[in-house]
């Protein structure tokens, strides 16, 4: 049973969240869970506020792989835009809701999953939102983390993680699920 519960609190931004996930739900190979949150952020141009909720069930597909599936709800709002943001930010003040479904693969060959010294673990996913709500689109992400020994004990990591976003309706990919380097 994995029990997270954060909270981040700065001057642009604040974050609080509770999740529960059971990775062996009822002593099976299934994974159930749920998650909380609220987030608060002040950018240059705007602010944003978003509370939500996720539920999340998935079962082992063989040793080392997983699938999952996860519904996300959320609500959100974009306020004191300025007037010199983007007409892409302008576009998309005041609520919106979030109502979308991913689907996760993902594999684990690291050692030993708590701390890793070598090995592997990848994840490919995709998140359809329009099941409801007023944002719509397809984003796709794929990530990759490698563990490599090195000496004195110390162990090299290298991560990586690329994503595409498209729209599926009129109107625009929301500025928060928008991928930025960095």
């Amino acid at each position: 049973l994995n029990l997270n519960a954060s909270a981040s609190i700065g001057g642009t931004s604040t974050l609080y969240s509770l999740g529960v996930t059971d990775s062996y739900f009822l002593d099976t190979r299934w994974t159930a869970g749920f998650e909380l949150y609220k987030t608060e952020r002040d950018w240059t141009d705007f602010s944003e506020d978003a509370t939500g909720g996720a539920l999340k069930g998935g079962h082992s597909l063989g040793l080392h792989s997983k699938g999952l599936l996860t519904y996300r709800y959320e609500q959100k709002d974009v306020y004191d835009v300025s007037d010199s943001a983007s007409l892409t930010i302008r576009d998309q003040e005041g609520n919106s809701v979030l109502s979308s479904l991913t689907g996760t693969l993902s594999r684990n060959t690291t050692d030993y999953r708590l701390d890793p010294t070598r090995g592997g673990a990848s994840s490919f996913s995709t998140e359809y939102a329009g099941l409801g709500g007023t944002d719509h689109f397809v984003k796709f992400e794929l990530s990759h983390r490698h563990f490599f020994p090195l000496f004195w004990q110390t162990v090299l990591s290298l991560n990586g993680h690329i994503g595409y976003v498209v729209k599926t309706a009129d109107d625009m990919v929301p500025v928060s699920e928008k991928f930025f380097l960095g």
